[in-house]
């Protein structure tokens, strides 16, 4: 019976260690943004006032767009670095740059395309995704502006439920909905699972993980393994968002950008 005991205990200090990771202080830098994002190749994307800034990893060089006629930016998506979408949906018109953040072609207005009731998109290495509100399935829009996929009705799934997040990983096409879920679709629209989560505001997916901040926990959801790993981060004040980039994870606040390494 004492023998039983300690096999336990040791099981369970194993299964701790394997459940939660830990994170390194690296450092911290002055930085005025509402919203950022890193693509794969570590290039830092800041917007404020409009102003989309693209900071490259090697040096100091940094490119800026700003256009006042297309209005305000809704969403962008840098998850290609050669091609950055960006998204204004007032207009309901999608800008694409290209690594030197010079438009790559005449503006998309999706209203030309017969999509009328979009709110989110995302690149795709073939084009991009876009949800439609009005069919409840997302569409695959290729560079000659024909739609060459289109996924199952959602409907049934979500309801009047409103998608806020979209993204294409490796394998997975993921759907971040209002009411604390991610539909996970796989590469052709298909439904795959949903995950469910605690109220958060702060999310992010690398590779084919999601990332969640709940207070001062952390968690990482594996898709491919079903399993999640937790880290405990220290107490940050004004948390605007946070983006996971390799073995690290960058914090912005309202006036910096702090970088630790995840273990």
């Amino acid at each position: 019976m004492k023998l039983k005991k300690i096999i336990f205990f040791i099981f369970l200090i194993f299964y701790f260690l394997n459940s939660y990771s830990q994170l390194e202080f690296v450092e911290e830098k002055e930085i005025k943004a509402k919203q950022f994002s890193i693509d794969i190749l570590g290039n830092f994307y800041f917007l404020q006032n409009n102003n989309l800034r693209k900071t490259l990893s090697e040096n100091n060089l940094t490119y800026n767009y700003d256009s006042k006629s297309n209005g305000l930016i809704s969403q962008i998506d840098v998850s290609n670095p050669f091609v950055s979408l960006l998204y204004y949906k007032e207009i309901n018109r999608i800008v694409f740059l290209d690594n030197n953040f010079s438009e790559l072609r005449t503006p998309i207005n999706l209203d030309d395309l017969g999509f009328f009731s979009t709110n989110i998109i995302c690149n795709s290495h073939k084009g991009f995704w876009l949800y439609d509100m009005q069919q409840s399935h997302i569409s695959l829009i290729d560079n000659n502006l024909k739609t060459i996929a289109t996924g199952i009705n959602l409907y049934q799934i979500i309801g009047n439920d409103s998608p806020v997040f979209m993204k294409e990983t490796n394998n997975f096409i993921f759907l971040q909905l209002n009411s604390n879920k991610i539909i996970i679709l796989d590469k052709f629209g298909n439904y795959f699972k949903t995950y469910k989560f605690n109220n958060t505001n702060y999310i992010d997916t690398f590779n084919d993980n999601i990332f969640l901040l709940d207070g001062q926990t952390l968690t990482k959801y594996s898709i491919q393994e079903d399993s999640e790993t937790k880290v405990t981060i220290p107490k940050i004040d004004n948390i605007i968002e946070f983006n996971v980039y390799n073995n690290f994870i960058y914090f912005l606040t309202n006036e910096k950008l702090i970088k630790y390494k995840f273990f």
